[in-house]
């Protein structure tokens, strides 16, 4: 009889009394960070309709508009 669920995803833990640490994880090392921004659906819509018109990505309009903010406070842009 073949296994329900998840019970055979996790292998045998009992083949293998000596478990490997996991290696520990690294953030913002790369060329590039992720960045998580919450909209409501009204706000997502309308930024996300702009993008389209200008053809560019909404992660370029929220790079410019940060850049902007920046530059009106007289620091350097991104």
């Amino acid at each position: 009889m073949k296994a329900k669920g998840l019970t055979g995803f996790f292998g045998d833990k009992e083949d293998n009394d000596e478990e490997k640490p996991a290696p520990p994880r690294i953030k913002g090392t790369g060329k590039f960070y992720h960045v998580t921004l919450r909209l409501t659906y009204d706000q997502w819509d309308r930024a996300h309709q702009l993008a389209r018109t200008e053809g560019v990505p909404l992660a370029h309009l929220a790079i410019r508009g940060l850049s902007k903010i920046l530059e009106d406070k007289g620091l350097p842009g991104l």
